[in-house]
Order: C-alpha cells, then structure tokens, then sequence
C-alpha cells in the first residue's frame, strides 16, 4: 500500500525545478489562475498552491485519479482530453503542459485550445521532451509522434516571447537540478531513471563538468530539427 503522504511529497519535489522557471517570471503567484494540461500526479499544483495559487489539473490518464488520492480534495483536478477541454475562453492566467506534447494525437489542436483557455497577455509555458533527432538521449516511452510540429514563426502569431533565449529552458532545469543533486524519483524505478541518476553523481561533482553539460544541453536546442523544446510567452 501507497504512503500517500510520503509519496505527496515526492511529486511535489519533482516540480521543483518548474516552480524555479516560472518564478523567474512571475514573482507572486498569489491570486493567480494556474491550468497545467497533463498534470499527471498533481505535483505542480501541490507546489503553486503552497504560493496561494489557483490551481486547475486536467489529464486523460488514470493518474489523475491516484492525484486526487495523494492531494486529498485540495486541488481542482479533472479527467479529461486537453483536444477538447471543458473551460471557457480566455480564464486562465497561465498555462503549464509539461512533458505532455510528445504524448497527443494532435499537438497543433491541443496547443491551440491551451492558446483559447489562456486570457490575453496571460503567460504560457510548453515544454516537450528532446524531440526524434535525438532520440538517443529521450525516455524511450515516448510515442514519437511529434513529426510536424508548431515552428517558431507559428507560435510567435500567438505570443510575445518575454526572453531571447526562449529555447533554453531544458538547459535551465537540468542546471537547477544538478545544482540541486535531484534527479526527478519515480514510483518504480526504470532504466532510463537510473542512467539519469549515474549521470548527475557523475556529473554534478564540480561546477566545471556542471557547465559542460549545460552548454552542451543548450547547443541541442538551438541546432534542435524542432528547435522550441519549451516556451515561455505571453499571448497577445
């Protein structure tokens, strides 16, 4: 049987490194509306909510119900398809999907309906695994169906990108985690977990091979065939 309070604390870490990138543009989170589409097991939720966000989850998967149990009612949290989501237009404040993209049957549809639920000038945030040209580096669970996916010139007709360096946020994350000696935990530990973790004892020892692997890391997003691997904008 599940700790649930042991395991609530555990996904509520694994977003710690999220909750970092978000801070860096927007400092107060009181009051605000958050939606993550593919919010998994609530972690980001348990983590915004402790800042007196608003949080809303919505996942198809089975996982929002074992959420519901780790959170115990203090987060909306709703089954459902982010292709088609229950919400009126233009309610949101910000809009999370993390690691959720590379999962969809129409990421152009989703990320639209993420782009209609959003209010004007409210922050969204993508995120979405290392794409097919490097496969050799992703979570082989991947289905891999990203094949035409959104340019920079389609998403910048929605947004106005609040930094240059758009593209490096997977760099960010890894270099707070490193930084941090965290490697996201999993309820049952998989290979690809454990490769990570060897990696980050390794590399996580000084501040140089710390910096060799986040510049390293920044070099594939920007030669990236899909070069925004995340996000960060303001929809206009």
């Amino acid at each position: 049987m599940l700790d649930y309070q042991k395991e609530k604390k555990i996904v509520e870490k694994n977003q710690d490194a999220w909750v970092y990138i978000l801070n860096k543009y927007i400092e107060d989170m009181e009051g605000k509306v958050i939606l993550d589409a593919g919010c998994g097991l609530g972690g980001l939720g348990i983590a915004t909510k402790k800042k007196g966000a608003n949080f809303v989850g919505i996942d198809i998967s089975d996982d929002i119900y074992a959420a519901k149990k780790l959170t115990t009612g203090e987060l909306e949290l709703l089954k459902g398809d982010g292709h088609e989501m229950p919400f009126k237009s233009d309610v949101f404040d910000i809009v999370v999907s993390i690691g959720t993209l590379e999962h969809v049957k129409n990421p152009d549809m989703f990320v639209a309906e993420l782009f209609r639920v959003l209010k004007p000038k409210g922050l969204i945030f993508l995120f979405y695994g290392p794409n097919r040209k490097f496969r050799w580096i992703d979570n082989p669970n991947h289905k891999k169906i990203v094949h035409t996916f959104l340019s920079y010139e389609d998403v910048y007709n929605n947004i106005k990108p609040i930094t240059e360096k758009i593209n490096l946020v997977w760099r960010d994350i890894i270099e707070y985690r490193l930084r941090n000696g965290y490697v996201p935990k999993a309820f049952n530990s998989s290979p690809y977990h454990r490769y990570l973790q060897f990696i980050f004892n390794v590399v996580g020892k000084n501040d140089f091979t710390i910096k060799l692997l986040c510049g390293f890391c920044g070099l594939l997003e920007r030669i990236s065939y899909q070069p925004n691997i995340a996000f960060i904008g303001q929809k206009r």
